[in-house]
């Protein structure tokens, strides 16, 4: 028995998404984050820039944003077998959900979700705007470019503090 069906059913799957969308936007309602709809092929960084720059230092969920995109999801229909119901992967256009943070030491972040089953998601963070972060905490100046750095005042200061974020096996 999963979720009051007793076998699993596509129904479910649109009872989960309701359930999901319908949190992450009363979160949005009660919190007094805002809700952004993306338009297609809009670019989601220019929209929210704005965002992140009123929201200055403060830490936290900054915005929401919606945007419908393709996902690989479960898509099900009746079968003709002894199960009722036969489950195959297809392309979909649905609701992805990108809950954009404001990190202290990672700055501008996000992460995403897929509306729909099987319900991928990821994580976004950019190791440029990390180390320009780590650079201002500790005094070091820079100029900046949109994604690294045009100058710093000790580039072997810059280069500790990004081989320190290198993975290690």
């Amino acid at each position: 028995d999963v979720r009051g069906y007793p076998i699993p059913s596509p129904a479910l799957f649109g009872q989960i998404t309701r359930e999901w969308t319908s949190r992450i936007e009363g979160l949005a309602a009660t919190e007094g984050i805002p809700l952004v709809h993306f338009e297609r092929g809009e670019r989601k960084e220019d929209r929210v820039r704005p965002l992140f720059e009123r929201a200055g230092e403060r830490e936290g969920l900054v915005c929401i944003g919606i945007a419908q995109e393709r996902a690989s999801s479960w898509w099900g229909s009746r079968a003709s077998g002894p199960d009722p119901w036969d489950f195959r992967r297809r392309t979909v256009s649905v609701n992805h959900y990108y809950l954009y943070l404001l990190d202290r030491e990672w700055g501008p972040a996000f992460i995403k979700f897929c509306s729909y089953a099987p319900f991928g998601g990821k994580v976004w963070l950019n190791a440029h705007s990390w180390l320009k972060r780590q650079l201002a905490q500790r005094g070091v100046g820079f100029a900046e470019l949109d994604n690294g750095l045009r100058s710093c005042a000790d580039p072997a200061a810059a280069q500790r503090i990004a081989d320190a974020l290198a993975l290690h096996d």
